[in-house]
């Protein structure tokens, strides 16, 4: 009795040696950068910027002195007579408060604020990029390990129906074999539609068209030991150059910086006119020049500026309640950030252990059941001891790469992820 093609494999190993198109090789600096450039996000952020600063210089505008002309017709009508003035007069005007008291101080920091939150809008933009590079890199490296198993698989088929044929094995040891191919085989495509979906999304935040025509570069080693990581006093430190932290601080300083305004306001107003008059007035002595003076300071307003001063300082408290809030959970997040590289350097020490284990378990597996020695069950259950090992290690190295992603985010050292 024969058995028929086995055609999980072959459809497996058409998988496997099927052409693709020559791939642009992206680092993950690249994509970073790639990202960055093309994001709206970062475009909107670039803009606001730019808004900022144009409300500075417009706020700067009142420290000198405003000049308007003016032209002006009246026609007087009188008894038994009636006449026309016409002048043409310079107004000078200047709030003197806004120079003396820097009131553009606010809209200065606001520049400051619109440049940290666009930061803060690249972090969160290298974050999502370096979490999807590293989650397909991790799809494609197992990828890898199970067309690897595909083809040891492969392999024991061939030994087993050879076996079963010299009336050393029977027939089960086939079945079971194409059956473990098959669980596979649906391992194999289900992780490969994950990792075309990740290299999908990849591909429209870096602006590629075709996800197809770009390959991952694999991240550089890193160092293993527990000195790498910087202690925990160290990290609280570090944490004051976090974006959303930075700008809830900078906002509450503009805030109580718009307090300059207020007084501003109360300062006198000084304003200067002159020009000519033409004045037809029959009775008068004729055309004269004119020139004046004044100087308008407030002097009740009911209690305004003490309100806007109180509005002012409450919204700089709330603030800076936030920027505490948020200091907290940062704590807290870095503190668990920490804890878990930590984890992930000590599960890898393990599971490369595992692994070098598992791999003389299967060679020994092997070689008893090439000799009669065990069932064709414990050599599979071997060698899916192996892939699990293999997985596990790749794994924890995946999670130990997105852990020092996401504390270079938390710590404001988001240029650090391109060197990953």
């Amino acid at each position: 009795m024969t058995t028929r093609p086995w055609p999980v494999l072959v459809i497996s190993c058409a998988l496997c040696v099927t052409p693709a198109a020559e791939a642009e090789v992206l680092s993950l600096g690249r994509c970073v950068a790639l990202a960055l450039e093309r994001s709206p996000a970062s475009k909107a952020g670039a803009e606001n910027v730019r808004a900022a600063q144009a409300a500075y210089d417009a706020a700067r505008s009142h420290y000198r002195p405003f000049l308007f002309g003016e032209l002006t017709h009246d026609q007087l009508f009188y008894r038994p007579y009636d006449f026309a003035q016409r002048s043409g007069l310079l107004h000078l005007d200047w709030s003197a408060g806004d120079r003396l008291l820097d009131a553009a101080a606010a809209p200065r920091q606001e520049i400051l604020v619109q440049q940290v939150e666009s930061r803060r809008v690249g972090s969160d933009l290298t974050r999502q990029v370096a979490h999807l590079y590293i989650s397909a890199l991790q799809r494609e490296s197992r990828l890898e390990l199970l067309r690897h198993r595909q083809q040891v698989l492969e392999e024991h088929f061939v030994v087993s129906q050879a076996m079963w044929r010299a009336g050393t094995r029977t027939q089960f040891d086939v079945f079971q074999t194409r059956a473990a191919a098959s669980r596979l085989e649906e391992q194999v495509l289900e992780l490969k539609a994950e990792a075309d979906s990740l290299q999908w999304e990849l591909a429209r935040l870096t602006g590629i068209e075709d996800s197809q025509a770009i390959e991952l570069r694999p991240l550089g080693p890193q160092a293993a030991n527990l000195d790498s990581l910087p202690a925990a006093a160290v990290l609280d430190a570090q944490l004051t150059s976090n974006p959303l932290l930075r700008t809830l601080e900078l906002e509450s300083e503009a805030e109580r910086l718009r307090r300059r305004e207020i007084r501003a306001s109360r300062l006198p107003h000084l304003a200067l006119n002159g020009g000519y008059v033409a004045d037809g007035d029959p009775t008068a002595a004729g055309n004269y020049w004119l020139a004046g003076v004044s100087l308008q300071a407030p002097l009740v307003r009911w209690g305004l500026t003490r309100h806007e001063e109180d509005e002012i300082e409450a919204r700089a408290r709330s603030l800076r309640f936030q920027a505490d809030r948020v200091h907290l959970e940062l704590r807290i997040q870095s503190a668990q950030v920490r804890g878990r590289l930590v984890t992930m350097q000590q599960l890898g020490a393990l599971r490369a252990e595992r692994l070098q284990n598992a791999q003389q378990a299967l060679q020994l597996a092997d070689e008893n059941y090439r000799a009669g020695l065990s069932t064709n069950l414990e050599y599979l259950a071997a060698q899916g001891e192996m892939l699990d090992a293999e997985e596990g290690l790749q794994e924890a190295r995946a999670e130990y790469f997105l852990g020092l992603v996401d504390l270079y985010i938390l710590t404001g050292q988001a240029d650090r992820v391109s060197n990953l």
